[in-house]
């Protein structure tokens, strides 16, 4: 059994590299998974949308650099559970959507260590709208997180076939 760096008392980390590490330039297999991961911790523990929708999907590059990925997040600003009505029109009328560019294949970590969000699409009223950004994964996961907390916060649901 291989003793984690934690184990020891090295730094908090669970990889087993034996060095203290900051994640950020360690080459050992636990710590670049770490580093993928980053972004989605960091949006989950900064997002605070109460009962709205969020999804987060992970889509490999299609293009020239077949080695790249995007993070995809899709917002419904209405409560879980509706959204279907009308043909998915509900959910349509209070979507955002926006594209994280700059990942490793399969979400790994950006070979250049930033990633850039641009928002792809929204429903929503145009003062909420979120200007491109380039930066480390978690500086822009916290970045998208506190807007669509804001979002959901100030911009109440438009029910246009349900209510």
């Amino acid at each position: 059994m291989t003793t984690t760096n934690r184990e020891l008392g090295i730094c908090p980390c669970n990889c087993t590299c034996g060095t203290k590490c900051d994640h950020a330039t360690c080459p050992c297999a636990d710590c670049q998974e770490a580093r993928g991961c980053m972004f989605l911790k960091t949006f989950q523990q900064h997002l605070n949308i109460g009962d709205r929708q969020v999804t987060v999907r992970i889509q490999n590059s299609w293009g020239l650099d077949k080695n790249s990925s995007s993070q995809y997040i899709n917002f419904v600003n209405l409560p879980k559970g509706v959204g279907t009505a009308g043909g998915g029109a509900e959910g349509e009328n209070n979507r955002m959507s926006f594209n994280v560019e700059g990942f490793a294949k399969d979400g790994g970590p950006p070979p250049s260590g930033k990633v850039k969000v641009e928002m792809s699409r929204s429903a929503l009223p145009r003062e909420y709208k979120l200007r491109a950004k380039t930066g480390a994964p978690p500086v822009i996961a916290k970045y998208i997180a506190d807007f669509l907390s804001k979002v959901a916060r100030e911009v109440p649901p438009h029910f246009t076939h349900t209510r």
